[in-house]
């Protein structure tokens, strides 16, 4: 049976869970060491295993990662290029 969480429900269950990376928001991204794709916690499958308690998988199928094999995912900074520039020199003068 398939139960949906609200997404407050969602953000507790993954900072209790996963122990190794706390998660801030469901839009936190994470890449799995063993697929390589990037995801964030609101793609995250969580399966309850009874009295095992709740457990959390990678979303890529047939990945059979846990939060284990997941590391916080970080853009590339951004280039010379795109970083801004600085002000230009007025054309004012104060005498």
């Amino acid at each position: 049976m398939e139960t949906h969480l609200l997404l407050e429900e969602c953000l507790a269950l993954l900072q209790k869970v996963d122990r190794q990376q706390h998660w801030y928001s469901l839009d936190d991204k994470r890449v799995c060491i063993d697929c390589q794709q990037i995801f964030s916690g609101r793609q995250i499958e969580v399966l309850d295993r009874g009295n095992n308690g709740i457990s959390l998988h990678c979303p890529t199928p047939d990945c059979l990662s846990d939060s284990t094999h997941w590391l916080l995912w970080q853009p590339a900074p951004a280039k010379e290029a795109d970083e801004p520039k600085e002000p230009a020199e007025s054309e004012f003068s104060f005498l």
